[in-house]
């Protein structure tokens, strides 16, 4: 499961490197200092080849097969606070029958946290709490990042979208040179200035991943972008 999250987090960084010299800022170069964001990620794909027994909890939403990340991310000059909670499901396979396979919901929330230059991360699997100051695990990993680490000046072939969020994303597809079909699309959340550290923690504005004949798409819900420090409250980044 662990390494789905890092395809996707590596799909997004190598999807943005052949379009490093072919990114640019908006006139205006004022890096926001806050911004909140709410996105989901839908993978039909984990679980698409398991047949389970019909008596579990199968149309509960999301319905199987589904997983799915609802991930909630707050920025503020360099602080950095995120939580997800992931609905999966549960593969008992000691009780596995001839023709299916028990299952279950699950769901898991991860809890991350930097302030400060600490770090601090928590993940809780039903009535179990691990925290990454007694195990040593650094439970942020399964939250995916997102942006580019560098741009530079505009190019020619660059293309860009407006979004409903009151800024620009940068389309990467395989129409994008150096970009094969097989790596989907997606479109980069781009901020006003070329060096804005908030863009390390966004998500891309949307993605869409293909698999055979599925594909697993995250989107943006929500983007509060601005240099207003009102936008988040520290005194919520509450751990568990």
């Amino acid at each position: 499961m662990n390494g789905r999250v890092r395809f996707i987090s590596a799909m997004c960084l190598t999807a943005l490197g052949p379009l490093a010299a072919a990114q640019s800022a908006p006139p205006t170069s004022q890096c926001p200092d806050a911004f909140v964001q709410d996105y989901v990620f839908d993978d039909p794909v984990t679980y698409a080849g398991i047949t389970p027994c019909p008596d579990g909890d199968l149309n509960s939403t999301p319905a199987w097969p589904l997983r799915r990340d609802e991930i909630h991310k707050e920025y503020s000059r360099d602080a950095f606070y995120a939580r997800l909670t992931r609905h999966d499901w549960h593969l008992d396979l000691e009780r596995a029958q001839p023709k299916c396979v028990p299952v279950s919901r699950r769901v898991t929330r991860v809890y991350l946290k930097k302030e400060d230059g600490a770090e601090e991360s928590v993940r809780v699997v039903g009535s179990t709490i691990e925290r990454s100051s007694q195990t040593g695990e650094r439970y942020g990993g399964l939250i995916s990042y997102g942006g580019a680490k560098s741009r530079t000046s505009r190019g020619p072939d660059a293309r860009y979208e407006t979004t409903r969020f009151g800024i620009e994303c940068l389309r990467i597809d395989s129409r994008t040179p150096g970009v094969p079909p097989s790596m989907g699309s997606l479109c980069g959340p781009i901020l006003p200035d070329a060096k804005c550290r908030a863009e390390l923690y966004l998500m891309p504005i949307e993605i869409t991943v293909p698999v055979g004949d599925k594909q697993m798409t995250g989107r943006t819900t929500r983007l509060d972008l601005g240099a207003r420090e009102e936008l988040v409250d520290r005194n919520t980044w509450v751990m568990p």
